[in-house]
């Protein structure tokens, strides 16, 4: 392959002063201006005073500020030649995907970003999400007759996210360390992609209703279908399925694996979904792989940015 797979993660990446030095580089700083008018319009605040400042408290911060670092990220990936082969993207990091690969107008996925994070903000403080060192399959079968926890993420081969209420999750972590099993809880108080979001999808649809997709003009592997070779519509519905389905990391790695692709960057402030990509390869049996983040936390942003394209393109001729 000649460029690589660019894989857009999602909660978890942000940190303060992300993006502070970006907003020196004119194309990283004209993305986020266009995005301002739509940011103040939807969501009521400036997307460039939250990267200024650092402010990320709530889960419509969070959320619409990875969406700006990512097409951010990406106008200066361009600047300098890159392409992607193809995108995935892992939950919320859909939406920079889509626009990414042509489906979304960056307008189109300011706008959904800002409407899906305002209404999450109605479940913000009821949730709590838990990784666990089980396959998907597995935990699945364990959380029969569980009202309030669902798998949600399938990260590796061996490590699945459950959510669901903070006493339940809080329940299941200690048994699982009483049998030995390992956690790590995830800085969330909201339980994405389980039931929990039943009550948002009707407003989320509606919410939609004014997006135009398009077709993709880059190939996308989703992470929300069963099938992740299905090209999504990028409509109303498939964002409702972006919130509520489980999110299969692992079959979206997988078929990239199995057509061909070997070389995987995360578009994100700090790399969250790597070492899941790189337990997913090992397991695949792939001895040429290669994963890398664009930037990393409380790093210098454009020398790791520029590292880690010298390391993509070294691996490329090697």
């Amino acid at each position: 392959m000649n460029s690589e797979v660019w894989v857009f993660s999602g909660h978890g990446s942000q940190w303060p002063g992300m993006g502070r030095e970006l907003l020196e580089e004119p194309a990283f700083a004209k993305v986020i201006d266009a995005l301002e008018p739509i940011f103040l319009r939807e969501v009521g605040f400036s997307p460039r005073r939250v990267l200024t400042e650092g402010s990320l408290d709530r889960v419509d911060r969070v959320q619409t500020m990875i969406f700006a670092m990512q097409v951010g990220l990406v106008e200066l990936l361009r600047e300098q030649g890159a392409e992607p082969a193809a995108v995935i993207g892992h939950s919320v990091g859909e939406i920079a995907a889509a626009v990414t690969a042509g489906a979304l107008s960056i307008e189109d996925g300011a706008r959904l970003i800002c409407r899906r994070s305002l209404l999450l903000r109605r479940v913000a403080g009821q949730g709590a999400m838990v990784m666990v060192t089980l396959p998907f399959d597995e935990v699945e079968r364990r959380l029969t007759g569980h009202a309030d926890a669902a798998a949600v993420i399938a990260s590796a081969p061996a490590a699945t996210v459950v959510a669901g209420s903070p006493q339940v999750i809080g329940q299941l972590t200690r048994s699982w360390k009483e049998e030995g099993i390992g956690t790590f809880h995830l800085a969330s108080d909201v339980a994405f992609h389980s039931s929990h979001m039943d009550p948002l999808l009707n407003d989320l649809l509606a919410a939609t209703a004014d997006l135009a997709p398009r077709a993709y003009e880059v190939p996308v592997y989703s992470t929300a279908l069963p099938d992740p070779r299905t090209t999504p519509a990028a409509d109303g519905a498939y964002w409702a399925a972006n919130l509520r389905n489980p999110v299969r990391l692992v079959a979206a790695v997988s078929a990239a694996v199995a057509d061909g692709h070997r070389r995987f960057l995360e578009i994100s402030p700090h790399p969250v979904v790597a070492h899941s990509i790189a337990r997913t390869l090992t397991e695949l049996g792939v001895e040429d792989g290669v994963v890398i983040g664009t930037l990393r936390r409380n790093k210098p942003q454009m020398q790791a940015l520029d590292s880690a394209l010298k390391t993509l393109a070294a691996r490329a001729t090697s």
